[in-house]
């Protein structure tokens, strides 16, 4: 069975050949970025629902 294209590469990541994982602290930061990104949208849904729901009159 031939895998990825016969290159003879067995990076299982789906990386470019010759190029290593990068700095720690590159994927660290992306790391980082994306949660702190999936938060921010958690909070402006959160904040929207609010909204609505104090529009519908169900506020405490």
């Amino acid at each position: 069975m031939v895998r990825n294209g016969g290159t003879g590469s067995d990076d299982s990541c789906g990386g470019r050949d010759g190029e290593g994982a990068g700095p720690w602290w590159k994927r660290v930061g992306w790391l980082l970025l994306i949660w702190s990104a999936g938060v921010a949208a958690l909070a402006v849904f959160a904040f929207g629902l609010r909204l609505l729901m104090r529009a519908a009159g169900l506020s405490l």
